[in-house]
């Protein structure tokens, strides 16, 4: 067998993710790349290169979570919460921290 045979794709663990608040994002306390986030859905937009623009909050700060084409993932309504897994970067047009890609958006109850 060679090396190449040996070498597959496995699924992410399940605590790839790590759960952060969006003030600690904001606060610039987060170190990971890979984040999840507890949040309401406060708007929802498109932007003109096909990503859905969420606007998450936690009720005193908020942060923009970015859904791509290439990651399709259904947005959610208005006003739910959410867990929200994805990449965390700083935006540097806009110079703010965001969720892009979004990977994983799950309704809470």
């Amino acid at each position: 067998m060679s090396i190449i045979e040996e070498i597959k794709v496995h699924p992410p663990p399940p605590n790839l993710y790590n759960l952060v608040t969006i003030t600690d994002i904001n606060l610039g306390k987060v170190k990971h790349t890979h984040v999840a986030i507890i949040t309401i859905i406060d708007k929802a937009h498109n932007e003109h290169d096909g990503d859905v623009h969420l606007h998450a909050s936690d009720g005193c700060n908020g942060l923009v979570c970015e859904i791509i084409p290439e990651i399709p993932l259904a947005v959610p309504k208005i006003g739910s919460k959410v867990k929200i897994s994805g990449i965390l970067r700083f935006d540097k047009e806009h110079n703010w921290q965001e969720i892009h890609p979004c990977v994983m958006i799950e309704i809470v109850k």
